[in-house]
């Protein structure tokens, strides 16, 4: 009669679970509530962790014209007013005395992916209006600026007090220290109430 019973195999003779070779790092085999076996972060979940950021605030063309981006100013009601200089939508340096009160997030986890961005906005007359989202990787070197690097945008024609809404799926790599920046341009005066949300995943 044999003898290689499981419970006299050594070590190097065992093999891993199922799954084990496309399981996620930092995840465990467990049972689920059905009977089968599945890989998942210890108590729950998927293997990612998840965080979001949301702000709102409103942003009123007076210029009679277009106008660069404006960023948020947190102590002014939350409002969309500090001129960041440029229209562009290609990278720019600011002074951090902008860049710093406009930030609405600080990665501080390590090399997250940002995955959506999704919002809305009403305006109380027909202009064409930009919304905008970028990132600042800080070099920490004593610079007195720092670049803006566009990482996505919508443009809309508004329609007058009406309620609109956006939802981008995004794919981008964000570093540990990065700051996040939303801004607003429009095509002519209007007042713009607007808010939006934020979320990063990492493995």
């Amino acid at each position: 009669m044999a003898s290689n019973l499981h419970k006299d195999l050594t070590d190097l003779q065992l093999h891993v679970p199922k799954g084990f070779a496309g399981a996620s790092n930092g995840t465990t085999c467990q049972k689920d509530a059905t009977g089968n076996l599945v890989w998942a972060v210890a108590g729950g979940g998927s293997g990612k962790e998840t965080n979001t950021t949301s702000w709102r605030g409103s942003f009123n063309n007076k210029s009679g014209g277009a106008t660069n981006w404006k960023g948020l100013l947190f102590t002014s009601g939350v409002t969309f007013s500090t001129d960041f200089g440029t229209a562009t939508i290609g990278d720019f340096s600011r002074i951090w005395s902008e860049i710093i009160p406009a930030t609405i997030h600080v990665v501080t986890s390590t090399d997250p992916t940002l995955v959506n961005w999704s919002g809305n906005y009403i305006c109380v007359t027909a202009v064409t209006i930009e919304i905008s989202l970028w990132k600042v990787t800080p070099d920490c070197l004593g610079g007195s600026t720092g670049t803006l690097t566009l990482i996505n945008q919508i443009s809309s024609v508004t329609s007058a007090n009406i309620y609109e809404c956006f939802d981008i799926a995004l794919t981008t790599s964000l570093l540990k220290g990065d700051l996040i920046i939303p801004l607003i341009k429009s095509s002519a005066n209007g007042l713009l109430n607007h808010s939006a949300t934020i979320r990063m995943e990492q493995l």
